[in-house]
């Protein structure tokens, strides 16, 4: 797993930016990813994925620690990501993961 210090500092010797540039840029990215995807809005990079943003209703549960007790979860917006397929044998390929699970297709 890379880090947001090293990530950074590899992505402004690529490019010539500075580290602090490229940290705003990829929070406003971020944050306007979230912004779109919160009110449903599918955002797409071509060549990357998609983010969509899944509405989770409150809803009643039973609380087994508290002896059975309902109670009411809180709605909440989260924001998911789908890669394209295209992407999917390359990033794996790059995976430290990949070797351990060679030849399982499920994966």
């Amino acid at each position: 797993m890379i880090r947001m210090l090293p990530f950074l500092r590899t992505i402004s010797e690529d490019t010539g930016l500075s580290e602090e540039d490229i940290r705003k840029v990829l929070e406003s990215t971020f944050s306007h990813i979230e912004k779109y995807a919160s009110i449903g809005e599918e955002v797409s990079i071509t060549g990357f994925g998609k983010f969509l943003g899944d509405i989770k209703v409150p809803r009643l549960l039973k609380n087994y620690l508290s002896k059975g007790k309902t109670v009411m979860t809180k709605g909440r917006i989260t924001v998911k990501f789908h890669h394209y397929d295209s992407n999917r044998k390359e990033l794996w390929s790059n995976s430290s993961h990949a070797k351990a699970f060679e030849g399982d297709q499920k994966c």
